[in-house]
Protein backbone atom coordinates (compact mmCIF):
# COMPACT_ATOMS: atom_id res chain seq x y z
CA UNK A 1 0.00 0.00 0.00
CA UNK A 2 1.33 3.83 -1.05
CA UNK A 3 1.00 6.56 1.17
CA UNK A 4 0.86 9.89 -0.13
CA UNK A 5 3.13 12.46 2.44
CA UNK A 6 1.18 15.64 3.00
CA UNK A 7 2.60 18.05 0.74
CA UNK A 8 3.93 21.72 1.92
CA UNK A 9 2.08 24.94 2.20
CA UNK A 10 2.09 26.39 -1.62
CA UNK A 11 3.23 29.70 -1.43
CA UNK A 12 3.07 32.48 -3.59
CA UNK A 13 5.34 33.41 -6.46
CA UNK A 14 6.58 36.75 -7.07
CA UNK A 15 4.20 36.90 -9.85
CA UNK A 16 1.27 35.44 -8.30
CA UNK A 17 2.00 38.45 -5.80
CA UNK A 18 2.35 41.30 -8.11
CA UNK A 19 -0.73 40.16 -9.85
CA UNK A 20 -2.44 39.92 -6.48
CA UNK A 21 -1.28 43.92 -6.09
CA UNK A 22 -2.20 44.44 -9.42
CA UNK A 23 -5.70 43.28 -9.01
CA UNK A 24 -6.23 45.05 -5.75
CA UNK A 25 -5.29 48.65 -7.23
CA UNK A 26 -7.44 47.79 -10.11
CA UNK A 27 -10.40 47.01 -8.11
CA UNK A 28 -9.70 50.37 -5.91
CA UNK A 29 -9.28 52.55 -9.26
CA UNK A 30 -12.66 50.87 -10.29
CA UNK A 31 -14.19 51.97 -6.78
CA UNK A 32 -13.08 55.21 -7.11
CA UNK A 33 -14.81 55.64 -10.67
CA UNK A 34 -18.12 54.55 -9.57
CA UNK A 35 -18.09 56.47 -6.24
CA UNK A 36 -16.74 59.61 -8.16
CA UNK A 37 -19.49 58.98 -10.96
CA UNK A 38 -22.12 58.56 -8.64
CA UNK A 39 -21.51 61.54 -6.68
CA UNK A 40 -20.71 63.68 -9.97
CA UNK A 41 -24.70 62.65 -10.95
CA UNK A 42 -25.94 63.74 -7.77
CA UNK A 43 -25.17 67.38 -7.73
CA UNK A 44 -27.20 70.37 -8.59
CA UNK A 45 -26.98 72.54 -11.31
CA UNK A 46 -25.58 75.56 -9.79
CA UNK A 47 -22.44 73.38 -8.49
CA UNK A 48 -21.95 71.58 -11.79
CA UNK A 49 -21.63 75.40 -13.28
CA UNK A 50 -18.85 76.10 -10.49
CA UNK A 51 -16.61 73.42 -11.69
CA UNK A 52 -17.13 74.42 -15.67
CA UNK A 53 -19.68 71.24 -16.58
CA UNK A 54 -23.25 71.02 -18.18
CA UNK A 55 -26.09 68.98 -17.42
CA UNK A 56 -25.54 66.78 -20.17
CA UNK A 57 -21.87 66.61 -20.12
CA UNK A 58 -22.13 65.31 -16.04
CA UNK A 59 -24.74 62.93 -16.99
CA UNK A 60 -22.80 61.69 -19.74
CA UNK A 61 -19.50 61.29 -17.51
CA UNK A 62 -21.99 59.41 -14.98
CA UNK A 63 -23.17 57.22 -17.18
CA UNK A 64 -20.07 55.71 -17.98
CA UNK A 65 -19.88 52.31 -16.37
CA UNK A 66 -16.42 52.11 -13.83
CA UNK A 67 -14.78 49.67 -16.03
CA UNK A 68 -14.21 52.18 -18.23
CA UNK A 69 -11.70 55.05 -17.90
Amino acid sequence: MTRLAPSPPQTLTVAGQRGRVQLVRLLSLWRHRYSSRRKLARLDPALLKDIGLTDDAARTESEIPFWRP
